[in-house]
């Protein structure tokens, strides 16, 4: 260390480096304390956690966190968490017991950026190595300056940690590979009657005693994490393995035990978070045999069984400590780790998301879906320097398998999940992993052309003036990061028209961010119940809402609410982030934002979040007097709710449902049926209504199930024209309608 610092004690680049890891070790934590908790925080990974805390602690006695359904806030609801990896859920979860935290959110927020944060050092570390001081200080501050990573490292617990896990075990599977890799040839030497020469292999970091005794800390710790995990064979195995290193390749390039012993560290941070980690022994796999092709001729047996050897046995000790803190894997490691694969590879939830201005599902989505919302959402610098590279050094003798491997990692999942069709939504955070090799080459390629200029040039100025692009082109996510904390995430490049031209058009607040400032807005401006009764707020994600009013639950208290329905639950004020089911047509038409919108979330001047302020709860008493069975009563309510807001679909569907089945007590049929086709034209439909419309199809000679088929078809056309294509494609496909 003292000998790096001393060498480069006159390189402005690495003061540089230094000064901003050490910098961005501090800022990104704390702008992490200002951001809402994710979607998935509050209702599934705090309570797995908690779950895998009572595992542990209990000797294994409280299996709760392996169930298929668990019971929270008195409600059973299904559970397939145990598929999980969830180490970083654990790991804060146990800091908040250990130290008695009662923001358990911050304290999660913070180490999840401090996750970001390795991404950012280790990501500068790969372009460094690559290229220099200039090209690391590059990558660092692309990675930091791209809002959509940037924003995901502050309350991302899966995404985040399993995207350090792989660029660090991208770093040190270079660091392996360059550990094996020729410099040249020794002094020639003999073997037998033949004249020989010896490869010549990196210079070993520590004295052959030091070397040799870490070798064997690192024997005892493999064999103690897989014995405890695989049991006795695959434990014998490694062992094996490693004494074979020791004992059998002494003539062979030393590896560095630090990088092997990191290197299984990184990956069992990506596995246990994430067991699609297992796509990095794959690129281990494909880089070890590129670089077989490339050095074949300078390398003998001893050479190449020792590189395997070792890079089994790291793979095979990193897998099994990422099961460490995973319950069910522990149980069988290797079949249900397979078995959480297979889960994951046909994940089969589908959720509603809007993209290029429809509601589709996720499962419905196109094949460029990730691709384009890439193309929408990564900083132009970030694409100007990726394509840079290959024309400016990237296929250099010394650096082309490097590159190739930095481009392949980037490429390869992002043209797998077009080619699978995986079933993804909310952008690309399930791409996250992917994109730090992209930033990476994208700060190789302006040095690389920074220095393609200064040397055509044959003056410095030149390459300066070069060298000041990538930082003027990082201007403008910079300002996004500014003026729209804590919502980085929320961006849209140049390209796409930024944020103002997204709206209603892609998904924005996909995560729910937005809830945390819009709970206490509430909780500083709702106007205090005359009754003294509590102020009541909908919300559709109950369970963040809860958190950040937890401290005051002798005023306030949560209420489940839908958007479509609102009117049908009891609230004061409703919290709502732009994002499940608001059509494009709403959301850009005369009708939003509602008229009790009294406050709204901005980024870049657009909302991704409303707050409601009820005028009337006469559509709630309606409800409740139309479940109680008093029509006529639920009647006059729902006109009076009319009155206050001619839009209320509460009030509309019910206030219509209840005239279509008087008109048709009334025998006015044509009438009745007029009005049924007036509410699935607005896409609002209800039990009352099906009835209505069967029974008026089958009094002119229509047959039950053709009336059923046209009445939702007739209701899936009304989702189309209001925008939910979403639904509508749902219902044709579950009734076979087409």
């Amino acid at each position: 260390m003292k000998k790096l610092f001393s060498e480069n004690r006159k390189n402005i680049w690495f003061w540089l480096f230094v000064g901003i890891a050490v910098l961005l070790f501090f800022v990104m934590p704390l702008m992490s304390r200002g951001a809402g908790n994710s979607g998935d925080e509050d209702k599934f990974q705090i309570p797995q956690g908690r779950f895998v805390m009572d595992y542990f602690k209990s000797d294994g006695q409280d299996t709760t966190c392996m169930k298929n359904v668990v019971n929270l806030n008195g409600i059973d609801q299904n559970w397939n968490l145990k598929y999980y990896g969830c180490s970083f859920d654990v790991v804060t979860e146990w800091i908040n017991q250990t130290f008695g935290i009662e923001d358990i959110a911050r304290t999660r927020h913070m180490c999840n950026a401090f996750m970001g944060w390795l991404i950012v050092l280790f990501g500068g570390l790969i372009a460094y190595r690559m290229g220099g001081w200039r090209a690391g200080v590059y990558a660092m501050l692309l990675l930091f300056f791209s809002p959509r990573l940037l924003g995901h490292s502050f309350n991302n617990p899966k995404d985040i940690p399993f995207a350090a896990g792989v660029v660090m075990t991208i770093y040190y599977m270079m660091m392996f590979i360059r550990q094996v890799t020729p410099k040249g040839l020794d002094e020639k030497g003999t073997k037998g009657k033949k004249t020989v020469q010896k490869v010549a292999f990196p210079e070993q970091v520590f004295g052959e005693k030091v070397h040799r005794i870490m070798s064997y800390v690192l024997l005892v710790i493999s064999a103690v994490v897989v014995f405890a995990t695989a049991g006795f064979g695959i434990g014998l195995i490694v062992v094996i393995l490693e004494l074979a290193v020791i004992f059998l390749f002494k003539d062979a390039p030393k590896f560095n035990p630090l990088t092997l012993f990191m290197l299984a560290i990184s990956f069992a941070l990506a596995i246990s978070n994430r067991i699609g980690a297992l796509i990095l022994l794959g690129y281990f796999g494909l880089w070890g045999l590129l670089w077989l092709v490339r050095y074949r001729k300078q390398l003998n047996g001893a050479i190449v069984a020792k590189t395997i050897c070792v890079a089994l046995s790291v793979s095979i000790v990193g897998f099994f400590a990422g099961m460490l803190l995973w319950p069910f894997a522990m149980q069988n490691p290797v079949h249900n780790a397979m078995e959480s694969f297979k889960l994951m590879s046909q994940f089969d939830v589908s959720l509603s998301q809007l993209f290029e201005g429809e509601l589709m599902s996720s499962s419905d989505l196109p094949w460029y879906y990730t691709p384009k919302f890439m193309l929408m959402t990564i900083p132009i610098a970030v694409m100007i320097g990726w394509l840079l590279y290959p024309f400016f050094g990237a296929f250099k003798k010394e650096r082309r398998l490097e590159s190739i491997m930095i481009y392949f990692c980037f490429l390869f999942p992002v043209f797998w999940i077009v080619y699978t069709g995986a079933n993804v939504y909310g952008g690309w955070r399930h791409s996250l992993f992917a994109y730090p090799p992209m930033a990476i080459a994208a700060g190789l390629g302006f040095d690389a052309f920074a220095a393609w200029a200064g040397t055509k040039s044959k003056k410095r100025i030149v390459e300066a003036v070069v060298a000041a692009v990538p930082f003027l082109l990082m201007v403008s996510p910079a300002l996004h990061t500014v003026r729209n904390h804590p919502y980085e995430y929320v961006y849209f490049n140049e390209l796409s028209g930024g944020v103002k031209k997204a709206f209603g058009n892609y998904e924005l607040d996909y995560y729910y961010h937005s809830m945390r400032e819009a709970t206490e807005w509430v909780m500083a401006n709702a106007e205090p119940k005359t009754d003294g009764e509590k102020t009541l707020i909908g919300s559709w994600h109950v369970e963040s809402t809860r958190y950040f009013m937890r401290n005051d639950t002798a005023h306030f208290a949560t209420r489940y609410a839908k958007w479509g329905n609102r009117y049908d639950y009891d609230w004061d004020y409703m919290v709502y982030p732009l994002t499940g089911r608001l059509t494009r047509e709403y959301l850009l038409g005369p009708d939003f934002p509602p008229k009790d919108c009294v406050h709204t979330i901005d980024v870049d001047g657009v909302p991704i979040a409303v707050i409601l302020k009820r005028k009337t709860h006469n559509d709630f008493l309606g409800v409740q007097q139309l479940k109680a069975g008093n029509t006529d009563s639920a009647y006059v309510l729902f006109q009076k709710a009319l009155q206050e807001d001619p839009d209320n679909q509460t009030a509309l569907l019910n206030a219509g449902s209840i005239s279509a089945m008087r008109l048709l007590q009334q025998g006015n049929i044509d009438e009745a049926i007029a009005q049924v086709n007036t509410l699935l034209d607005k896409g609002l439909m209800d039990q009352n209504m099906l009835n209505v419309y069967v029974t008026v199809c089958m009094q002119k000679g229509m047959d039950q199930n053709t009336a059923i088929g046209n009445f939702y078809k007739a209701y899936a056309d009304g989702l189309d024209k209001n925008g939910d294509k979403s639904t509508a494609s749902q219902i044709r496909q579950q009734l076979g309608i087409r």
